[in-house]
């Protein structure tokens, strides 16, 4: 495999967020990085070398204007807590407007209780 071929190599491992050198999600897509992927040193692709430099330096660059870096499997945990969080905050406060429908309709039945007995005495007051 030629240092081209090997550079390419990096590059399509790092475009498919499976690097073997560097963390999956932690890097940004650039000449450094993909040098740094192929095992040489940073620095090493540059543009002056020749036409196949400059043809995989425009490819980075490309590769880099694509490149959507992954969500970090703490980003995701901590998406999902806040959405949790959320849920939780709004069934907390259903339930909170729940009760307070139910201790409103206890007090109404309560009074239509009173005044039912009051009616009650009243008709029973009224047949003696």
């Amino acid at each position: 495999m030629s240092a081209i071929d090997n550079y390419y190599a990096a590059l399509e491992r790092l475009v498919s967020n499976c690097p073997e050198v560097l963390v999956v999600g932690k890097y940004k897509i650039n000449q450094d990085s993909v040098c740094l992927e192929a095992g040489v040193g940073k620095g090493a692709i540059k543009p002056s070398r020749g036409e196949e430099f400059r043809r995989l330096a425009n490819n980075i660059r490309k590769a880099a204007s694509n490149y959507k870096a992954p969500e970090s499997r703490l980003q995701k945990l901590e998406s999902r807590l806040r959405k949790k969080k959320t849920q939780i905050e709004e069934l907390e406060k259903n339930y909170l407007e729940a009760l307070n429908r139910e201790l409103i309709l206890i007090n109404k039945v309560k009074e239509l209780e009173i005044r039912v007995s009051q009616f009650d005495g009243d008709v029973i007051k009224k047949i003696r």
